[in-house]
């Protein structure tokens, strides 16, 4: 039987008879929330191919999370999450995946429902032996031709392999569908795998990771550490949760939120910031006042006249020297 698999940009074709042939198609994608302004209408087609979604069992959803958090354990990321599995993102992957259409896209879900406003996507089609692990391994495998700090990619596409491991993702849902055709494709009898990823990766001009030691820049301000990936749902140290906090500029660490509790004059998730306000307009008339710090871009620019640190001065920092 020839076997065909397909992530979204590249097609592989290979068979005993047959060389390798490429076809080209799309690549990754971040994907915009569809949001229902109504009543809910139905969005999806009434095609004649079209098969019931499927969803995975416990053990096959395991198997799918468990392979992508071991593929984001191996870049050398500081600020690397561990994904979780959403039922929410692996039902709206259902719904895409049982139209049975090789593109990108979200159904229409109500308003204030998903979680997030984009969602990144992933896509993989195969008519041989069918492993929802395999897929995802095919598309970090694209590692091969990226290149960390330039972002260059030297066979496209690398988008698959850069939402695997995009740090700052942290829910995935996955669904399948079997297709006796595929459309926009050539594939008969075939089995369409669909991953959603929230909140998206992929932004232009972005790195997908931090390098550095392993969880010392975990997003949120603690550093909880599941095995080199950042862990949110840690309470305390045990087996699953190590912490590893590095505070600078003689914070010290809070070993029971796994924070960092900074000196005078320090502020940031590991006191790496120097308290100044840093804008013409803090605290000035016309420009911010005190009131003005429910705003997020008064506090980033006036972290001092918002009370989240202690000014830092000159003085304050020769106190620090040797601790």
């Amino acid at each position: 039987m020839e076997i065909l698999s397909i992530v979204a940009l590249v097609v592989l074709f290979r068979s005993s008879e047959s060389s390798p042939t490429i076809i080209q198609l799309k690549s990754n994608a971040i994907t915009t929330v569809n949001i229902a302004s109504g009543p809910l209408t139905p969005t999806i087609r009434a095609l004649g191919n079209r098969r019931k979604r499927s969803v995975f069992d416990e053990a096959t959803k395991d198997s799918i999370l468990d392979k992508h958090n071991e593929l984001r354990r191996k870049p050398p990321a500081s600020d690397m999450e561990i994904l979780v599995w959403n039922d929410y993102l692996a039902d709206m992957a259902g719904d895409w995946a049982k139209q049975c259409l090789w593109e990108h896209g979200q159904p229409i879900r109500p308003a204030g429902t998903v979680g997030f406003e984009h969602i990144g996507q992933n896509l993989y089609l195969t008519n041989g032996t069918f492993n929802p692990a395999d897929g995802v391994q095919t598309w970090y495998n694209e590692v091969a031709y990226y290149t960390y700090g330039t972002g260059e990619c030297s066979h496209p596409p690398c988008g698959h392999y850069t939402q695997v491991i995009w740090s700052t993702s942290r829910e995935v849902g996955c669904a399948y569908a079997h297709c006796p055709k595929m459309i926009k494709t050539e594939l008969t009898d075939g089995d369409y795998l669909v991953c959603n990823y929230g909140p998206a990766g992929n932004y232009i001009g972005l790195l997908p990771y931090n390098r550095g030691k392993a969880c010392t820049t975990c997003p949120g301000g603690s550093f909880w550490c599941d095995d080199g990936l950042c862990r949110r749902d840690c309470r305390r140290q045990d087996t699953k949760c190590s912490c590893a906090a590095n505070c600078t500029n003689c914070g010290s660490v809070d070993r029971e939120n796994c924070t960092c509790t900074c000196a005078d004059g320090y502020y940031g998730d590991t006191c790496s910031r120097r308290c100044l306000d840093t804008h013409k307009y803090c605290g000035a008339n016309p420009g911010w006042p005190l009131f003005s710090c429910t705003e997020s871009y008064v506090r980033e620019y006036c972290p001092s006249m918002c009370g989240l640190c202690t000014e830092w001065t000159s003085a304050k920092e020769e106190q620090l020297e040797g601790c």
